[in-house]
């Protein structure tokens, strides 16, 4: 006579069977994942700016990185004393500018890296000095360590004061790469990209041309 009796179901056997299941979800999500950040043909993807960073334009009018959402901007770091550096990004992000003036999608972002001694007005006179003057032109200044976070956290610009013995001159106060990140509009930072570099340089141009 057979044995009627039901075979018990091993435990572990389901915390497996679920396990997989899991797995394979993660796995999905993932590739999903990587579609988007390759969407549409464009460069994957390295960081998307996930909080808002409040800051005030050269105008004196406060503002945030997020009222940006929806347009392709440019963004880089500067301070207004820098002898000279800052000013030979600008003309690179100048040239772009002229390229795209009047585009109503398109933006540029200069941030102070240096709150504490740039003003609202600090920045409009700077901007104004080098003729870099346009409604599609931010210059941004704020609160010091949030911007410091913000920049260092999301785009990885970094900034290091440099010791008095370093210095060439009373205004060569900071060390700081020439760096220029291209954000799309969906606030997703595509590239960022060393203007001086001869190879990133072009790849810069091309990529915006």
């Amino acid at each position: 006579m057979s044995d009627s009796t039901p075979k018990r179901i091993n435990p572990w056997s389901i915390v497996l069977i679920i396990g997989l299941m899991l797995g394979g979800l993660f796995v999905y999500y993932n590739y999903l994942q990587e579609l988007e950040r390759q969407d549409d043909g464009r460069p994957a993807y390295f960081a998307a700016l996930a909080t808002n960073l409040d800051v005030v334009k050269q105008s004196g009018e406060e503002a945030s990185l997020g009222d940006l959402k929806g347009k392709v901007y440019l963004c880089n770091y500067i301070f207004t004393r820098c002898p000279g550096q800052c000013i030979g990004v600008a003309e690179v992000m100048k040239e772009h500018l002229q390229q795209w003036r009047g585009h109503p999608l398109f933006h540029m972002v200069s941030i102070s890296l240096d709150p504490a001694n740039d003003t609202p007005e600090d920045m409009r006179a700077f901007a104004e000095k080098n003729e870099l003057v346009s409604d599609q032109w931010w210059f941004l200044t704020g609160d010091e360590l949030e911007i410091r976070q913000y920049m260092k956290r999301y785009f990885k610009f970094n900034v290091r004061e440099k010791d008095p013995a370093e210095r060439q001159g009373d205004r060569d106060l900071f060390d700081h790469d020439p760096l220029v990140a291209l954000v799309d509009h969906k606030a997703r930072i595509r590239g960022v990209y060393s203007v001086y570099d001869p190879e990133r340089g072009e790849e810069f141009r091309e990529r915006l041309s």
